[in-house]
Protein backbone atom coordinates (compact mmCIF):
# COMPACT_ATOMS: atom_id res chain seq x y z
CA UNK A 1 0.00 0.00 0.00
CA UNK A 2 1.64 3.62 -0.87
CA UNK A 3 0.72 6.67 1.75
CA UNK A 4 1.17 10.02 0.69
CA UNK A 5 2.05 12.36 3.22
CA UNK A 6 0.53 16.12 2.54
CA UNK A 7 3.37 18.89 1.86
CA UNK A 8 4.25 20.71 5.08
CA UNK A 9 2.44 24.22 3.03
CA UNK A 10 -0.71 22.31 2.16
CA UNK A 11 -1.15 20.83 5.69
CA UNK A 12 -4.07 22.14 7.70
CA UNK A 13 -3.85 23.13 11.05
CA UNK A 14 -5.65 25.26 14.06
CA UNK A 15 -4.66 28.31 15.40
CA UNK A 16 -7.31 28.65 18.16
CA UNK A 17 -6.32 27.18 21.49
CA UNK A 18 -5.96 23.67 21.90
CA UNK A 19 -7.29 23.09 18.43
CA UNK A 20 -6.97 20.33 15.76
CA UNK A 21 -4.46 19.42 13.28
CA UNK A 22 -5.32 17.47 10.13
CA UNK A 23 -3.57 15.38 7.87
CA UNK A 24 -4.84 13.84 4.55
CA UNK A 25 -3.21 10.33 3.96
CA UNK A 26 -3.59 9.73 0.37
CA UNK A 27 -6.42 6.93 -0.78
CA UNK A 28 -5.32 3.26 -1.20
CA UNK A 29 -6.17 2.58 -4.75
CA UNK A 30 -5.13 5.89 -6.20
CA UNK A 31 -2.91 8.90 -5.94
CA UNK A 32 -4.37 11.29 -4.03
CA UNK A 33 -6.14 14.68 -5.88
CA UNK A 34 -5.55 18.06 -4.35
CA UNK A 35 -7.41 20.83 -5.03
CA UNK A 36 -7.83 24.42 -3.87
CA UNK A 37 -11.27 26.10 -3.79
CA UNK A 38 -13.01 28.12 -2.01
CA UNK A 39 -14.06 26.42 0.97
CA UNK A 40 -17.05 25.06 -0.89
CA UNK A 41 -17.38 21.26 -1.91
CA UNK A 42 -18.60 20.96 -5.58
CA UNK A 43 -21.63 20.39 -7.30
CA UNK A 44 -22.67 16.79 -6.68
CA UNK A 45 -21.45 13.90 -8.42
CA UNK A 46 -23.72 11.52 -10.47
CA UNK A 47 -23.39 8.53 -10.03
CA UNK A 48 -23.17 9.56 -5.76
CA UNK A 49 -20.47 8.73 -3.72
CA UNK A 50 -20.83 6.96 -0.15
CA UNK A 51 -19.18 8.05 2.56
CA UNK A 52 -18.16 5.76 5.32
CA UNK A 53 -16.25 6.02 8.31
CA UNK A 54 -14.57 2.91 9.82
CA UNK A 55 -14.90 3.53 13.52
CA UNK A 56 -16.00 5.39 16.58
CA UNK A 57 -15.30 9.36 15.70
CA UNK A 58 -15.35 9.91 19.34
CA UNK A 59 -11.52 9.83 21.28
CA UNK A 60 -12.02 9.38 24.76
CA UNK A 61 -8.27 10.05 25.58
CA UNK A 62 -8.82 10.21 29.31
CA UNK A 63 -6.36 12.71 31.00
CA UNK A 64 -3.77 14.20 29.47
CA UNK A 65 -1.06 17.12 30.37
CA UNK A 66 -0.62 20.61 29.32
CA UNK A 67 0.91 21.49 26.45
CA UNK A 68 0.75 17.95 24.98
CA UNK A 69 -0.09 16.65 21.13
CA UNK A 70 -1.99 13.48 20.53
CA UNK A 71 -2.90 12.12 17.22
CA UNK A 72 -5.84 9.58 16.46
CA UNK A 73 -6.33 7.84 12.69
CA UNK A 74 -9.93 7.11 11.24
CA UNK A 75 -9.93 5.47 7.91
CA UNK A 76 -13.10 6.89 5.53
CA UNK A 77 -14.22 4.53 2.64
CA UNK A 78 -15.93 5.16 -0.72
CA UNK A 79 -18.76 3.11 -1.33
CA UNK A 80 -20.55 4.89 -3.74
CA UNK A 81 -19.87 5.30 -7.74
CA UNK A 82 -18.57 8.34 -7.97
CA UNK A 83 -15.65 10.51 -6.59
CA UNK A 84 -16.31 11.04 -2.72
CA UNK A 85 -14.58 15.06 -1.77
CA UNK A 86 -14.05 15.64 1.96
CA UNK A 87 -12.68 18.99 3.06
CA UNK A 88 -12.80 20.42 7.02
CA UNK A 89 -15.44 22.67 7.90
CA UNK A 90 -14.67 26.50 7.02
CA UNK A 91 -14.65 28.80 9.93
CA UNK A 92 -18.34 28.92 12.07
CA UNK A 93 -20.22 32.50 12.42
CA UNK A 94 -18.57 34.56 14.86
CA UNK A 95 -22.02 34.75 16.83
CA UNK A 96 -21.57 31.44 17.79
CA UNK A 97 -20.38 31.35 21.04
CA UNK A 98 -18.78 27.87 21.36
CA UNK A 99 -14.66 28.58 20.20
CA UNK A 100 -14.38 26.43 17.35
CA UNK A 101 -11.08 25.63 15.31
CA UNK A 102 -9.80 27.69 13.00
CA UNK A 103 -8.23 26.67 10.08
CA UNK A 104 -4.67 28.80 8.70
CA UNK A 105 -5.53 30.98 5.55
CA UNK A 106 -3.02 29.73 3.63
CA UNK A 107 -4.88 26.22 4.28
CA UNK A 108 -8.56 27.01 3.49
CA UNK A 109 -10.19 24.84 1.13
CA UNK A 110 -7.95 22.14 0.30
CA UNK A 111 -9.81 19.53 -0.27
CA UNK A 112 -9.29 15.45 -0.48
CA UNK A 113 -10.90 13.10 -3.24
CA UNK A 114 -11.21 9.84 -2.85
CA UNK A 115 -12.27 7.76 -6.18
CA UNK A 116 -15.54 5.06 -6.18
CA UNK A 117 -14.06 2.25 -3.85
CA UNK A 118 -11.20 3.74 -2.78
CA UNK A 119 -10.02 4.21 0.71
CA UNK A 120 -8.17 7.10 2.84
CA UNK A 121 -6.79 7.36 6.16
CA UNK A 122 -7.06 10.97 8.26
CA UNK A 123 -4.51 11.75 11.10
CA UNK A 124 -5.93 14.54 13.57
CA UNK A 125 -4.00 15.50 16.22
CA UNK A 126 -4.70 17.73 19.32
CA UNK A 127 -2.87 20.05 21.16
CA UNK A 128 -3.65 20.85 24.91
CA UNK A 129 -1.68 24.07 25.36
CA UNK A 130 -2.81 25.56 28.43
CA UNK A 131 -5.67 24.35 28.60
CA UNK A 132 -6.80 23.02 32.39
CA UNK A 133 -10.28 21.06 32.93
CA UNK A 134 -12.75 19.17 31.16
CA UNK A 135 -12.24 18.86 27.12
CA UNK A 136 -14.30 18.60 24.55
CA UNK A 137 -12.88 19.52 20.98
CA UNK A 138 -14.57 18.87 18.17
CA UNK A 139 -13.27 19.01 14.39
CA UNK A 140 -15.93 18.38 11.36
CA UNK A 141 -15.22 17.30 7.87
CA UNK A 142 -17.83 18.13 4.83
CA UNK A 143 -18.27 15.86 2.06
CA UNK A 144 -20.45 15.71 -1.03
CA UNK A 145 -22.11 12.73 -0.22
CA UNK A 146 -26.22 13.18 -1.11
CA UNK A 147 -27.02 12.22 2.09
CA UNK A 148 -27.49 14.56 4.77
CA UNK A 149 -26.38 12.14 7.94
CA UNK A 150 -23.47 11.24 5.71
CA UNK A 151 -22.67 14.93 4.19
CA UNK A 152 -20.96 15.94 7.51
CA UNK A 153 -18.45 13.90 9.61
CA UNK A 154 -17.50 15.45 13.14
CA UNK A 155 -14.62 14.22 15.09
CA UNK A 156 -14.56 14.48 19.12
CA UNK A 157 -11.68 14.74 21.48
CA UNK A 158 -12.68 14.11 24.98
CA UNK A 159 -11.02 14.19 28.16
CA UNK A 160 -9.67 15.86 30.67
CA UNK A 161 -6.43 17.91 30.50
CA UNK A 162 -4.12 18.80 33.57
CA UNK A 163 -1.16 20.24 34.21
CA UNK A 164 1.96 17.96 34.02
CA UNK A 165 1.91 17.63 37.75
CA UNK A 166 -1.76 18.44 39.29
CA UNK A 167 -3.02 18.23 42.34
CA UNK A 168 -6.63 16.96 44.10
CA UNK A 169 -8.71 18.80 44.88
CA UNK A 170 -7.74 21.24 42.25
CA UNK A 171 -8.14 24.28 44.46
CA UNK A 172 -6.08 22.96 47.18
CA UNK A 173 -6.84 21.48 50.93
CA UNK A 174 -9.75 22.96 53.06
CA UNK A 175 -9.08 21.37 56.74
CA UNK A 176 -12.71 23.77 57.76
CA UNK A 177 -12.53 24.52 61.78
CA UNK A 178 -10.15 23.44 63.94
CA UNK A 179 -9.85 23.70 67.54
CA UNK A 180 -6.92 24.26 69.45
CA UNK A 181 -7.72 21.30 72.12
CA UNK A 182 -6.95 19.05 69.25
CA UNK A 183 -3.24 18.08 69.31
CA UNK A 184 -3.23 18.03 65.37
CA UNK A 185 -5.13 17.75 62.22
CA UNK A 186 -4.94 16.13 59.01
CA UNK A 187 -5.69 16.45 55.56
CA UNK A 188 -5.50 14.37 52.55
CA UNK A 189 -4.31 15.67 48.80
CA UNK A 190 -3.07 13.59 46.20
CA UNK A 191 -0.65 15.00 43.62
CA UNK A 192 -0.08 12.78 40.24
CA UNK A 193 1.59 13.54 36.86
CA UNK A 194 -0.38 12.53 33.83
CA UNK A 195 2.48 11.37 31.69
CA UNK A 196 5.55 10.60 33.67
CA UNK A 197 5.57 7.36 35.54
CA UNK A 198 8.62 7.96 37.32
CA UNK A 199 7.60 11.26 38.74
CA UNK A 200 10.08 12.37 41.87
CA UNK A 201 9.38 14.65 44.92
CA UNK A 202 12.77 16.64 45.50
CA UNK A 203 10.96 18.62 48.48
CA UNK A 204 8.56 19.89 50.37
CA UNK A 205 8.47 23.32 51.73
CA UNK A 206 5.50 24.70 54.13
CA UNK A 207 5.06 28.73 55.03
CA UNK A 208 4.97 27.59 58.73
CA UNK A 209 8.00 25.58 59.61
CA UNK A 210 6.85 23.15 62.78
CA UNK A 211 3.24 23.79 62.41
CA UNK A 212 2.95 22.65 59.13
CA UNK A 213 4.05 18.93 58.11
CA UNK A 214 3.77 16.87 54.89
CA UNK A 215 4.43 13.10 54.30
CA UNK A 216 4.12 11.67 50.84
CA UNK A 217 3.57 8.33 49.94
CA UNK A 218 3.58 7.09 46.68
CA UNK A 219 0.62 6.19 44.74
CA UNK A 220 0.02 2.20 43.82
CA UNK A 221 -0.40 1.42 39.96
CA UNK A 222 -3.71 0.29 40.43
CA UNK A 223 -4.98 3.59 42.29
CA UNK A 224 -2.69 6.07 39.95
CA UNK A 225 -4.71 3.91 36.93
CA UNK A 226 -8.09 4.59 38.89
CA UNK A 227 -6.98 8.54 38.17
CA UNK A 228 -5.80 8.42 34.95
CA UNK A 229 -2.51 9.40 36.19
CA UNK A 230 1.52 7.99 35.53
CA UNK A 231 2.20 8.32 38.57
CA UNK A 232 1.37 9.90 41.48
CA UNK A 233 1.50 10.45 45.44
CA UNK A 234 -1.13 10.80 48.52
CA UNK A 235 0.22 13.99 50.08
CA UNK A 236 -0.84 13.96 54.11
CA UNK A 237 -0.81 17.33 55.37
CA UNK A 238 -0.39 17.65 59.09
CA UNK A 239 -1.10 21.01 61.05
CA UNK A 240 -0.24 20.77 64.57
CA UNK A 241 -1.50 22.60 67.65
CA UNK A 242 -0.20 26.47 68.09
CA UNK A 243 -1.73 28.07 64.98
CA UNK A 244 -3.50 31.88 66.24
CA UNK A 245 -7.02 31.98 66.27
CA UNK A 246 -8.72 32.98 62.80
CA UNK A 247 -9.00 32.25 59.73
CA UNK A 248 -5.39 30.89 58.09
CA UNK A 249 -4.20 30.13 54.44
CA UNK A 250 -0.93 28.62 54.17
CA UNK A 251 0.93 27.61 51.07
CA UNK A 252 2.85 24.43 50.60
CA UNK A 253 5.35 24.43 47.32
CA UNK A 254 6.08 20.64 46.29
CA UNK A 255 9.17 20.62 44.33
CA UNK A 256 9.47 17.66 41.28
CA UNK A 257 11.79 16.46 38.94
CA UNK A 258 9.28 16.83 36.14
CA UNK A 259 10.56 18.44 33.05
CA UNK A 260 7.52 20.43 32.35
CA UNK A 261 6.33 21.48 36.33
CA UNK A 262 9.12 21.30 38.32
CA UNK A 263 7.04 23.26 41.02
CA UNK A 264 3.78 23.09 42.76
CA UNK A 265 2.44 25.15 45.41
CA UNK A 266 -1.28 24.46 47.23
CA UNK A 267 -3.03 26.51 49.66
CA UNK A 268 -4.00 24.72 52.58
CA UNK A 269 -7.13 26.86 54.10
CA UNK A 270 -9.10 27.18 57.62
CA UNK A 271 -10.27 28.78 60.55
CA UNK A 272 -8.37 27.85 63.99
CA UNK A 273 -11.67 28.44 66.39
CA UNK A 274 -11.41 29.63 69.90
CA UNK A 275 -11.43 27.21 73.09
CA UNK A 276 -14.49 29.93 73.93
CA UNK A 277 -16.77 32.12 72.14
CA UNK A 278 -18.23 35.13 73.14
CA UNK A 279 -21.65 36.60 71.30
CA UNK A 280 -21.91 39.37 70.27
CA UNK A 281 -18.39 39.98 69.43
CA UNK A 282 -18.55 43.81 70.55
CA UNK A 283 -21.01 45.29 72.95
CA UNK A 284 -22.60 48.52 71.77
CA UNK A 285 -24.93 50.85 74.48
CA UNK A 286 -25.73 54.25 72.72
CA UNK A 287 -28.17 56.55 73.96
CA UNK A 288 -28.19 55.32 77.89
CA UNK A 289 -30.12 58.15 79.80
CA UNK A 290 -27.71 59.00 82.40
CA UNK A 291 -30.77 59.19 85.10
CA UNK A 292 -31.67 55.84 84.54
CA UNK A 293 -28.34 53.66 83.25
CA UNK A 294 -28.41 50.70 81.43
CA UNK A 295 -27.07 47.26 81.21
CA UNK A 296 -26.20 45.20 78.01
CA UNK A 297 -24.66 41.85 78.10
CA UNK A 298 -22.86 38.97 75.83
CA UNK A 299 -23.25 35.48 76.28
CA UNK A 300 -19.49 33.21 76.40
CA UNK A 301 -20.00 29.25 75.58
CA UNK A 302 -16.94 27.45 76.50
CA UNK A 303 -16.48 24.47 74.32
CA UNK A 304 -16.67 20.77 75.52
CA UNK A 305 -18.92 22.38 78.44
CA UNK A 306 -16.08 23.38 80.59
CA UNK A 307 -16.35 25.00 83.94
CA UNK A 308 -13.95 28.30 83.82
CA UNK A 309 -13.30 30.71 86.22
CA UNK A 310 -13.62 34.78 84.80
CA UNK A 311 -11.72 37.81 86.26
CA UNK A 312 -12.07 40.98 85.51
CA UNK A 313 -8.74 42.67 84.51
CA UNK A 314 -9.97 45.83 82.68
CA UNK A 315 -13.02 47.57 81.91
CA UNK A 316 -13.14 51.31 80.53
CA UNK A 317 -14.81 54.10 82.85
CA UNK A 318 -17.54 53.64 83.41
CA UNK A 319 -18.48 50.49 82.63
CA UNK A 320 -18.64 48.30 85.39
CA UNK A 321 -18.76 44.17 84.24
CA UNK A 322 -20.07 41.15 85.99
CA UNK A 323 -19.81 37.29 84.62
CA UNK A 324 -21.99 34.44 86.28
CA UNK A 325 -23.30 31.12 84.96
CA UNK A 326 -26.50 31.51 83.35
CA UNK A 327 -29.11 29.48 84.72
CA UNK A 328 -30.72 26.07 83.78
CA UNK A 329 -31.53 25.20 81.02
CA UNK A 330 -28.43 26.19 79.88
CA UNK A 331 -25.70 23.99 79.57
CA UNK A 332 -22.87 23.92 81.79
CA UNK A 333 -19.78 25.85 80.71
CA UNK A 334 -22.23 28.90 79.49
CA UNK A 335 -21.99 32.24 80.98
CA UNK A 336 -23.44 35.83 80.82
CA UNK A 337 -21.04 38.59 80.96
CA UNK A 338 -23.08 41.80 82.21
CA UNK A 339 -21.72 45.23 81.29
CA UNK A 340 -23.13 48.13 83.33
CA UNK A 341 -23.87 51.79 83.78
CA UNK A 342 -25.21 52.93 86.87
CA UNK A 343 -27.72 55.69 87.36
CA UNK A 344 -26.28 59.52 87.42
CA UNK A 345 -23.29 58.72 85.58
CA UNK A 346 -22.00 62.06 83.75
CA UNK A 347 -23.65 62.13 80.25
CA UNK A 348 -20.90 61.53 77.44
CA UNK A 349 -18.95 58.94 75.26
CA UNK A 350 -17.30 56.09 76.16
CA UNK A 351 -15.37 53.38 74.44
CA UNK A 352 -12.59 50.73 75.34
CA UNK A 353 -11.63 47.37 75.81
CA UNK A 354 -13.20 44.69 78.78
CA UNK A 355 -10.28 41.68 79.78
CA UNK A 356 -10.93 39.03 81.34
CA UNK A 357 -8.36 36.60 83.11
CA UNK A 358 -9.45 32.72 82.46
CA UNK A 359 -8.47 29.50 84.17
CA UNK A 360 -8.57 28.08 80.51
CA UNK A 361 -5.15 26.61 79.44
CA UNK A 362 -5.74 27.14 75.86
CA UNK A 363 -7.64 30.81 76.55
CA UNK A 364 -6.20 32.59 79.53
CA UNK A 365 -7.14 35.82 78.67
CA UNK A 366 -10.73 36.86 76.86
CA UNK A 367 -11.49 40.19 75.06
CA UNK A 368 -14.55 42.32 74.47
CA UNK A 369 -14.72 45.82 72.77
CA UNK A 370 -17.64 47.94 74.38
CA UNK A 371 -18.90 51.49 73.24
CA UNK A 372 -21.34 53.42 73.61
CA UNK A 373 -22.93 57.46 74.88
CA UNK A 374 -24.60 58.46 77.34
CA UNK A 375 -27.29 61.18 77.39
CA UNK A 376 -29.03 63.65 79.80
CA UNK A 377 -32.40 64.22 80.21
CA UNK A 378 -35.24 62.38 82.27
Amino acid sequence: MRRWVVPTSLALSAVAIAGPVITFLAPDRSPPIWTVANARLAPRSDPPPHAVLEGDPVFRFGIKPQKAAFTRSWTIRNDGKGPLIVEPEPEGCSCVEVELPRLSPQAEGHRLIIPPGGRSSIELTWKTRDFDGPYRWPLTLLTNDPDSERRRITFLAKGVVRPPVAIDPKDGLGLGEIYPDEAEHRGMVTIYSPDRADLKIKGIVGSRPGLLDCSPRPLSPDKARAIGAAAGYRLEVILKRGMPPGSFREIVEVQTDHPEGRTLTFPVTGRMMRPMAILPERLRMPAVRSSAGGETSARIVVRKRRKTVFRRVHAPAPVSVEIIPEDPPAPVGTYRLRARIAPGTATGSFRGVIVLKTDHPDEPELTLPIEGFIVGGG
